[in-house]
């Protein structure tokens, strides 16, 4: 039995380091996709090149990520995050309109997430 809570302990601790290079790389592409938009509101070039000094970091978490996790399910989160955050952006700051179609398209992608993991879950 102690064996088991070892491992549980170990595989968890795991799984929280590879949650927060996640949260981190959403935060590179929060903060990048917030710079893309208000470079073109704002027509200055300090926003690209956060944004750009953001989306060159993003390979570095992606890197000890795939060393984990095979790279069909993390680019599978990676975009389905990206979307979600990049519509809740452009709804929530710069008070942009979603349309029913585009609803269900985010819906859609998330039901293709799940469909992802759990195929990768039921082969590893």
């Amino acid at each position: 039995m102690n064996g088991i809570s070892v491992q549980l302990k170990s595989f968890l601790q795991e799984m929280i380091k590879i949650l927060f290079l996640f949260v981190m790389i959403f935060f590179l592409e929060v903060v990048a996709l917030y710079g893309i938009k208000k470079a073109t509101l704002v027509e200055s070039n300090n926003f690209l090149f956060l944004s750009m000094a953001c989306y060159a970091t993003i390979p570095v978490f992606l890197y000890v990520i795939v060393k984990k996790i095979p790279l069909a399910l993390t680019n599978a989160a990676w975009n389905v995050a990206s979307t979600v955050y990049g519509i809740l952006i452009g709804i929530l700051i710069f008070g942009e309109i979603v349309s029913v179609r585009q609803w269900i398209g985010l819906g859609l992608g998330a039901i293709g997430f799940g469909l992802m993991t759990s195929v990768a879950t039921s082969k590893t």
